[in-house]
């Protein structure tokens, strides 16, 4: 059978480099815990007179220890492969199939043989964007068609 413990460990980190974002009080050097609550930003000597007997102690040798960030939501992988790919949504200046087109060719044409090119922001299915509607698209490879020495993946929204 496992158990579950409720009990919040009491915990002293000190001998730390604290970076409390407080203009009042920008660095310490000891942080205390209890009950899963921070209840003293300080120094050793302030936190002796508090008598902390039963805490564990944690010597974190100078290390900097900074307050919790929490983000609201990221897509960290999505944002960083945003910065390599060619934006094809109506925002950016793409009104047509054509427009998406040209914009290819020319990445295409610049890119080193073998480079991969890729574009998002296509919403070939929304009859509002781009122009298009449900019967058309990107164009199929095709002798008149784009002639480039990479590929070209591009990836639709469905939202």
């Amino acid at each position: 059978m496992i158990s579950i413990c409720k009990q919040h460990p009491k915990i002293v980190l000190s001998n730390a480099n604290v970076l409390t974002m407080d203009l009042s009080q920008p660095r310490a050097e000891c942080i205390a815990i209890s009950a899963g609550t921070i209840f003293f930003v300080g120094s050793k000597k302030d936190l002796e007179n508090t008598n902390p007997a039963d805490f564990e102690y944690m010597d974190c040798s100078g290390r900097t220890i900074l307050p919790g960030f929490i983000d609201a939501h990221c897509h960290l992988r999505a944002f960083a492969e945003s910065l390599v790919t060619l934006d094809l949504r109506k925002t950016e200046g793409f009104s047509s199939i054509a427009d998406i087109r040209a914009a290819l060719r020319n990445t295409a044409q610049k890119a080193a043989p073998g480079t991969w090119i890729r574009g998002r922001g296509y919403k070939a299915l929304n009859p509002c964007a781009h122009g298009a509607n449900k019967k058309k698209s990107l164009p199929q490879p095709s002798s008149n068609r784009m002639r480039v020495p990479v590929p070209i993946p591009v990836q639709q929204f469905f939202h």
